[in-house]
């Protein structure tokens, strides 16, 4: 059995399906040879952490697999059994500290005050957890160089709605929320002041996680979990998540 795997850093590159999408998690431009899925720029002398691996598994051979690493399998005979086991690890572990934390919203809030609200604490969290979302031409795909970081939270979000009208229809009505404000008129200092304690506190406990490309795809997960639960459909979402590009821009996370 051949398997490749390409590690948690090529994610922005692979064009994985939207967290709300069926085929969350898988991607869209994983190839015959997936090396190729990663920019030309990743060359032979690409740091070691953003090259693809291709292994042979042999009968009776196991193979660990880190968490969040990407991989295709094939078999290469007629006959071909293999087992999956999950196992917990440090990361799940503590992005489950992070999900047991309360959450600053109201239950008697309805759709524009939940997707408001949700728009500034996203923002806040992502000003605390040191989140930054480096600039990318458009139509480019993110670099590999030598001495580039693991792409953010904000850049994984955007590659995954790549060609979103193809995902969402194009003829989907306009939703309002893409010129939602990033701080409503309406919202308090008081309440403002709960969303930046609540978000202090959750990004204290991500930040945790490590390596930073582990912790970037897991808050992208639950960005896009929690803008979906906001808006209750995936076309509200979407507009949701660009609005937060633009509102995290406008406080320097761009």
């Amino acid at each position: 059995k051949t398997l490749w795997l390409l590690p948690p850093t090529a994610a922005a590159s692979l064009h994985v399906y939207p967290r709300l999408h069926p085929l969350s998690h898988f991607s869209r431009a994983f190839p015959a040879d997936p090396r190729r899925a990663i920019n030309a720029t990743c060359a032979a002398d690409a740091p070691e952490e953003r090259r693809a691996f291709v292994v042979t598994l042999s009968e009776g051979e196991r193979l660990y697999l880190p968490p969040l690493f990407f991989h295709a399998a094939r078999c290469d005979s007629a006959a071909c059994i293999s087992l999956n086991l999950w196992v917990p690890s440090g990361a799940m572990r503590t992005l489950a500290e992070a999900d047991a934390l309360p959450l600053p919203f109201e239950e008697k809030w309805g759709t524009e005050s939940r997707a408001a609200a949700t728009l500034q604490f996203l923002t806040l969290l992502l000003v605390h957890i040191g989140e930054d979302d480096p600039p990318t031409a458009a139509g480019a795909e993110p670099s590999c160089a030598a001495g580039d970081g693991p792409p953010s939270a904000l850049a994984l979000v955007r590659s995954r709605w790549t060609a979103a009208d193809d995902l969402l229809h194009a003829d989907r009505p306009p939703s309002g929320l893409e010129a939602a404000k990033c701080l409503p008129p309406w919202m308090p200092e008081t309440l403002l002041d709960k969303f930046d304690a609540y978000a202090r506190k959750r990004a204290a406990v991500l930040a945790r996680i490590e390596p930073a490309a582990v912790r970037a795809t897991l808050l992208a997960d639950w960005m896009e979990q929690i803008a979906g639960w906001a808006t209750g459909a995936p076309a509200p979402s979407h507009d949701l998540l660009e609005r937060l590009r633009a509102c995290a821009a406008e406080v320097g996370l761009d």
